[in-house]
Order: structure tokens, then sequence, then C-alpha cells
């Protein structure tokens, strides 16, 4: 049965356009919220989630790294202040990712790790730790200075 057939139902149609303008979309948003709860931005988002970056923020975008076991190749933008930094994602993957402040007085157990050949810096967060980041050095910048 081809789609030019005259006896090809209208309702494969329907269902094949109504699958991904609302079960696709479904679907990417429980996929976006189960990365945050298993990787570990929602327990971070819990007690650092916050809403506006200060103008005078040094910002970093399209930065790589990981929040447990969660990987976030060149999706996260990082803003620095001199109280702590700000933590975000692309739109397209914010769905379970509010943003987050990071003082730096929570940042503890900052060290240099690599992983595959690239310099990583471990970064645990809170005390007791809520979450371990782990952030491409390379793309850091001189930046990431934490107390």
């Amino acid at each position: 049965m081809e789609p030019s057939d005259p006896f090809f139902p209208g309702w494969v149609i329907a269902l094949i356009v109504g699958f991904f303008l609302i079960i696709f979309p479904a679907i990417w948003c429980f996929v976006c919220f189960l990365i945050s709860a298993i990787g570990g931005w929602g327990r971070l988002a819990k007690r650092f989630a916050t809403e506006e970056v200060p103008k005078e923020a040094v910002t970093k975008k399209r930065i790589s790294g990981r929040v447990g076991v969660a990987n976030y190749n060149r999706v996260l933008t990082l803003h620095f202040t001199k109280a702590g930094f700000f933590m975000e994602v692309m739109p397209l993957f914010r769905v379970g990712h509010p943003r987050l402040f990071i003082p730096w007085s929570e940042v503890s157990g900052v060290h240099s790790e690599r992983f595959f050949g690239i310099e990583m810096e471990k970064i645990k967060i809170g005390d007791p730790t809520v979450a371990t980041l782990y952030l491409r050095k390379d793309l850091l910048g001189d930046e990431f200075k934490p107390a």
C-alpha cells in the first residue's frame, strides 16, 4: 500500500504526524528529566536552582562536562562571578535542568583527572557532597577559580 494509493488510509498519515508533533516531544522531555534525575542535576537543583545571571558575569559557552554519570558534551554554559558560578544547558536540553548557581564556598575537592586523554577538572559540590562535576579543562579557561 503506497501513500498515492487511493485506498491508503488517511489516519496513517495523521498518526505519523501526530507522533512527531505530540509523542516525540513528550519522549524528549521524559528523557531530559531522566538524565537530570540519574546524573545528579536534579539533586543540585534542589539546593542551587536560580533564575537570573548577573550582567557582569564572564560567560563561557559550549563547555563539555559530566554531572555524576550524565554527559553534557558542548551543551553547558558557565557564567563566572566573584561569588561563584552559574551553570546551565542549551535551551533544547533545558527541560528538567534549571539554571544553577554554585557559590565558591560550596566547591571542594578540585583536582585534575584524565579521561580518555582529555584533561578534566573534578569538582565536588557541597559538604557533604551533593554531586560531582567533571568539566573539560581546555574549554574552561582561567575564569574557574574556586576559593
